[in-house]
């Protein structure tokens, strides 16, 4: 990506960032996916949008793809992560799909 289209995505960003704040305190759990919705924007934008949120404490860190926690409520309760805690130990648990298997180990020969 060059400087240009960075710079673009980081004034956009910089631009959504309160009302993306307020937005989250909405929801138990955001996607970039659902911020990309929301604000119209695209997905590279809207990942760095993530990325700021995540550095202001209104989201939990990435664990992979999809779904992340939102710390704070509307209601300005802790959400509870105990449930996305088990979840990803039983996801964890799970033997891999053999086609992802082989995409983890690399190219089969």
């Amino acid at each position: 990506m060059n400087e240009t289209a960075h710079s673009e995505i980081q004034k956009t960003c910089d631009r959504l960032l309160g009302s993306a704040l307020q937005f989250v305190r909405g929801y138990k759990a955001v996607s970039s996916t659902l911020l990309s919705a929301r604000f119209n924007i695209g997905f590279l934008t809207s990942l760095r949008l993530m990325e700021m949120l995540e550095e202001h404490g209104a989201v939990g860190p990435r664990y992979g793809v999809g779904l992340r926690d939102v710390i704070r409520t509307a209601d300005d309760e802790p959400v509870d992560h105990a449930f996305i805690d088990d979840a990803l130990d039983e996801a964890c648990a799970r033997p891999t799909v053999p086609f992802l298997r082989e995409f983890e180990e690399g190219e089969p020969e």
